[in-house]
């Protein structure tokens, strides 16, 4: 699996701070990372693990919460209109990570059929 890399990546990384979403920035590009993933329901996870960083980084100071949240949106609206190139490559290589992945384990596995027995090796 891809290593994930904060907030931002090639190009625009020097644009987008990792400030306090760093750990929804990084659990955002594993999710990208997961063959077959929903891109939709990536990005609305990474609304809401951001939302969560604000409330838990002011908890009692409601004018820094509501910015903090306004600066989620903003990273939000941001993966959602422009991160579908990221979301893609990302698709790709972890589809072809997984596929390869199961070509090596069908070939190691041994097959177990209907009478409990592995096949080719004649005992349970």
């Amino acid at each position: 699996m891809a290593k994930p890399n904060g907030c931002g990546s090639g190009w625009n990384e020097w644009l987008v701070p990792d400030w306090i979403f760093v750990k929804a920035c990084e659990t955002h590009d594993i999710g990208y990372a997961i063959c077959g993933a929903s891109k939709v329901a990536v990005d609305n996870q990474f609304l809401n693990d951001m939302c969560q960083a604000c409330i838990g980084e002011y908890p009692t100071n409601e004018f820094k919460r509501l910015n903090c949240i306004t600066v989620d949106r903003k990273y939000y609206d941001a993966v959602v209109s422009w991160g579908n190139g990221a979301f893609n490559d990302a698709q790709k290589k972890a589809c072809k990570r997984d596929e390869k992945q199961k070509k090596k384990a069908d070939i190691k596995m041994p097959r177990v059929n209907r009478n409990g027995t592995m096949e080719g090796y004649g005992s349970k």
